[in-house]
């Protein structure tokens, strides 16, 4: 998703007042859920926030992660260590096709600020690389520190300082390829603004290599991830590697008519019944939906929008006289506490949330155990 505070206009709405986002549709403090209609996953970890950064698929794959491993490994999902935890922002370097051996960390270059795959990311960092870097040694919270840190929505001044880096970057590459020197004296005069505004070591080789990248992309990844985190002590691993397999819904081999709320439901149903979490990818969140879930800014510039996210639970949520009642999912959703506060803990229309989520391949995947081996 796009850089942007687009969830703050769901914030009140309710299932009488549909949201200027109409896939996230809320409801009134009165309704509830049914009871014994519900099922809710728990030990869930704590609810993160992809604040400035376009990557709501990365920090969607780090949740299914996260909630998969400590459910192998029965930890207390909300006090686990930062050295224990996936950073959604080196997740995000594996949610696009590499360039080598698909178990290998290093085969992954670049951090796009524009999306990605979560499934991807979420199948390559947990079955083929097993780990990533860790929340201690690769946080966004401590990049954007010196700009306020980490909030529950994107703060202009983080949006402005980043996209003051791409400009940066862009600049750095009409240099003379020629010149020797030119590099080195952009890195010590126009680059020292990278060190001032991010929380980032002003070491000039490191940023003369930064800036020698083919892409925008690698350029972010040679600076936001610290050299030290490829070390194997500074890395999260996945416990499931091995005893995992991903599923996804609908397939190549999913009937037309098969592809539809119900079926959708049904599926969602049986996951969490399991005991897993599910991916939602491809949610359209433009205020006005689309065929090709397209938006456009002040300006008039047209972006895509949409959204991935994490389903936790589902049950029926009704009026206090039980006469009105709709299907609700809740949601472990990447805009942070105040986004998951405002929306009694997550729950949105599933109806809703469904009608603006075209059903393409992949629009659901999960983490499950394999079965077992016949002897």
């Amino acid at each position: 998703m796009r850089f942007g505070i687009i969830w703050l206009s769901v914030l009140f709405s309710s299932v009488v007042s549909q949201a200027a986002m109409p896939a996230f549709t809320t409801f009134g403090d009165d309704y509830s859920i049914q009871e014994g209609s519900d099922k809710v996953l728990g030990n869930l970890p704590a609810t993160l926030s992809q604040d400035s950064i376009g990557q709501c698929a990365a920090w969607a794959a780090a949740t299914m992660l996260q909630i998969n491993n400590c459910r192998i490994k029965n930890q207390d999902c909300k006090n686990i260590p930062d050295e224990e935890k996936f950073s959604p922002l080196d997740v995000a370097r594996f949610g696009k096709k590499g360039d080598g051996d698909i178990s290998y960390e290093s085969s992954y270059r670049g951090i796009s600020l524009d999306g990605s795959t979560g499934a991807f990311a979420m199948e390559i960092v947990g079955l083929h690389v097993g780990s990533a870097a860790s929340e201690a040694c690769m946080s966004l919270d401590k990049i954007l520190s010196k700009l306020g840190g980490v909030t529950d929505y994107a703060e202009q001044n983080q949006i402005d300082a980043l996209k003051e880096l791409q400009e940066l970057y862009k600049k750095s590459q009409k240099l003379d390829k020629n010149c020797e020197t030119c590099l080195a004296k952009f890195v010590e005069t126009d680059a020292q603004g990278i060190c001032q505004k991010f929380n980032i070591k002003n070491d000039p080789i490191r940023l003369a290599k930064a800036f020698s990248e083919e892409t925008f992309d690698k350029f972010l990844d040679d600076i936001f991830s610290p050299p030290e985190c490829k070390r194997a002590k500074n890395r999260a691993y996945f416990e499931g590697k091995d005893r995992m397999q991903i599923g996804l819904w609908p397939t190549d081999k999913t009937g037309a008519k098969d592809k539809n709320y119900n079926s959708a439901m049904e599926k969602i149903k049986s996951v969490l019944d399991k005991g897993y979490p599910v991916m939602i990818q491809g949610i359209c969140a433009t205020e006005t939906v689309t065929k090709k879930c397209k938006g456009k800014d002040k300006k008039g510039v047209e972006y895509n929008e949409t959204h991935s996210t994490v389903v936790v639970g589902y049950g029926r949520m009704c009026d206090p006289a039980g006469k009105n009642c709709y299907d609700a999912v809740k949601l472990q959703n990447s805009w942070g506490e105040t986004w998951q506060k405002s929306t009694k803990g997550g729950w949105v229309s599933a109806e809703d949330l469904f009608k603006n989520t075209p059903l393409n391949n992949e629009t659901l995947a999960w983490l499950e155990d394999k079965p077992p081996e016949k002897k």
